[in-house]
């Protein structure tokens, strides 16, 4: 099972928006949300006293490119909306080397990196018994 968990403030800058600008930018993340595999992700994209947030969840049965599209996104976001920010915590459990852990792919400054999860980690026994 592969396990996506997002969310995001998208801005135009780290200090202070314009509405036009943002304007501009929400159409762009919009049509770009339009183009990813429909149903799996769910992607909502909504306001919230003025600021724009993006909320990101998808559960396929294996990695794929619905997959890589959603990792794409995140990516392409930091570089459309730099003053963006936010969390998309990723669990793949096909993944020999982190088949019981989550990361965490940060967007900060207009960067996605990733980083290793303290929260949810080592998914047995954090969050998960043993299987018997």
């Amino acid at each position: 099972m592969y396990e996506m968990h997002g969310w995001a403030v998208v801005s135009a800058s780290t200090y202070e928006d314009d509405d036009s600008t943002m304007a501009g930018i929400v159409t762009r993340v919009r049509e770009r949300v339009m183009e990813l595999s429909s149903g799996n992700p769910d992607v909502r994209l909504f306001y919230v006293n003025g600021a724009c947030h993006l909320t990101m969840t998808a559960r396929p049965n294996h990695y794929g490119p619905a997959v890589q599209e959603v990792l794409d996104f995140w990516a392409w976001l930091g570089g459309v909306a730099p003053g963006s920010y936010g969390l998309m915590y990723v669990r793949d459990d096909e993944d020999p080397a982190r088949s019981n852990e989550f990361v965490v792919h940060v967007l900060r400054r207009g960067k996605s990196a990733t980083e290793a999860d303290s929260f949810l980690s080592p998914c047995v026994p954090v969050i998960e018994d043993a299987w018997r």
